[in-house]
């Protein structure tokens, strides 16, 4: 007798403990990682139908998906059919907190052959290229969580290293801290890329960031330095500021200037209504000594087609190419305009197997009308020459235009696409493609780029091409870039 109820002592202690227990001891504790478990897969829901596609893709990173893939951004936390969790006492969190670290990164071999035309208009104002080019890559991607993923650490770091002067040099892509705060308020200081818009090809509204190089836009990862950035998530939307100062980089792609007397202010107004998410911002550039308001909107019909829009209006100053003018080389433009903006609309299909295709119009009044293309064409002659001579007298002056291929008109078309894997099971699995086109409505000249992968676990062979093609001497035979091929070796870990 003794012994059974021995055996049954035993049982009770090593009993579960009741549910009224456990809501006893702290009902939000019991919460908040039900809610949690229930937000992050529906981030991981959002994420499977607004495609990521590969890091080195055509198609740059689709703005409406979450950044992060285990972090709630402000616009998933907040729902507005379910009301914010309060802050859990310490207490109820007392010897929770843990630290968690995570790497990833990539070691990247690339030898790329370009097609060049010596006696274009803007060789010389362009950066210039070499035809064959050899360059290494040792990526990291460090995260460190501290407090639960209150605080976080993170970057984006590459060394990187090339067959052209200077050889060896380093890509700050991101390197920032996170804070949240009550699962409501997010602090980012730092180096990251953050954008607003909605748009695939070009963002009107991010003002801040470097940009992207046409030929390969994906691989335009570097963010501007933010001090800071702040989203609060309340019950019906969200409100955003950032203080971004001005950065240039030297020769060996590290921080040489931080421009801290001419900052860019901005603030967002975020919200989601009907099925529709809406953005209102401002914008104020201390620099240029102009205000911009800003609006975006994107909404998804019958799950797998997208719909978005997005614009800028500027008060202040206009952006024109960046030309330098030579007062020697002919009449100028004159003065820049003081009212303008951009704006893009555009359209995306999705399919189950994270394929995609989009189609933008983009305008920007700040491009030159016909009469001013012609009169500064005109004048390139010249102006390559002045450009020439400057780069002998001054060897450490930077190019008038920062990257190979630029746009110089109003009217654009955009068509972006992407097909990660060919089949569903066989080897034509690992086989990935995508691709893209930029035509200028203006006179038909258009940049084509393609791009196909072969992935085996971490191991991704790559082979892209981007060639241009301008009927009637358009715009992109201005550029020395004619056609680009490229072969490239990249290992993750």
């Amino acid at each position: 007798m003794k012994k059974w109820l021995l055996l049954a002592l035993c049982a009770l202690v090593a009993a579960p403990e009741p549910a009224a227990a456990a809501t006893a001891r702290g009902p939000l504790s019991a919460l908040m990682s039900t809610k949690k478990k229930k937000k992050k897969k529906g981030v991981k829901k959002v994420r499977k139908k607004k495609r990521r596609p590969a890091p080195d893709a055509i198609v740059p990173d689709l703005p409406a998906a979450a950044e992060e893939e285990d972090e709630l951004p402000p616009e998933v936390a907040n729902e507005p059919d379910e009301a914010p969790l309060d802050p859990i006492d310490d207490e109820a969190t007392e010897g929770t907190s843990s630290i968690e670290f995570e790497h990833k990164g990539y070691a990247r071999m690339r030898f790329q052959h370009a097609v060049l035309d010596r006696h274009a208009l803007l060789s010389g104002i362009t950066p210039s290229q070499s035809e064959w080019l050899v360059t290494g890559e040792l990526n990291t991607q460090p995260r460190l969580k501290l407090f639960d993923g209150a605080l976080t650490l993170a970057g984006d770091v590459s060394l990187l290293g090339t067959s052209d002067k200077p050889h060896v040099g380093v890509a700050l892509n991101e390197l920032y801290l996170e804070a949240s705060f009550f699962s409501a308020v997010y602090v980012t200081a730092g180096r990251r890329r953050i954008s607003w818009g909605t748009g695939l090809s070009w963002n009107p509204t991010d003002l801040v960031n470097p940009r992207r190089d046409l030929l390969e836009p994906a691989r335009t990862r570097a963010g501007a330095l933010f001090l800071p950035s702040i989203d609060v998530a309340l019950p019906w939307f969200t409100v955003s500021a950032f203080l971004s100062a001005p950065v240039t980089d030297d020769a060996y792609g590290l921080p040489s200037r931080v421009e801290l007397t001419q900052p860019v202010i901005g603030a967002r107004l975020m919200t989601r209504q009907l099925g529709v998410d809406m953005s209102m911002m401002y914008f104020r550039d201390q620099g240029k000594d102009r205000h911009s308001l800003g609006a975006a909107a994107s909404s998804i019909i019958a799950d797998t087609l997208e719909v978005h829009a997005e614009g800028v209006l500027h008060l202040g100053s206009v952006d024109r190419p960046p030309m330098q003018a030579v007062d020697a080389c002919g009449p100028s433009l004159g003065d820049d305009p003081k009212v303008g903006g951009g704006a893009v609309a555009g359209i995306r299909h999705d399919w189950s197997d994270h394929s995609m295709v989009s189609v933008e119009y983009m305008y920007n009044s700040g491009g030159w009308a016909p009469n001013e293309y012609r009169l500064v064409r005109s004048e390139l002659p010249c102006l390559r020459a002045a450009a020439k001579v400057a780069a002998l007298t001054e060897p450490a002056r930077a190019p008038a235009v920062a990257t190979p291929l630029v746009l110089v008109r109003q009217h654009y078309l955009s068509v972006l696409a992407q097909r990660p894997h060919l089949t569903e099971d066989g080897w034509l699995e690992h086989i990935g493609i995508s691709g893209g086109a930029i035509m200028s409505l203006s006179d038909a000249s258009t940049v084509f780029q393609a791009r196909v992968d072969a992935t085996f676990s971490a191991l991704t062979l790559g082979l892209m091409g981007a060639v241009t093609i301008s009927p009637h001497q358009g715009e992109m035979s201005l550029s020395p870039t004619r056609g680009i091929i490229a072969f490239e070796a990249r290992y993750a870990y």
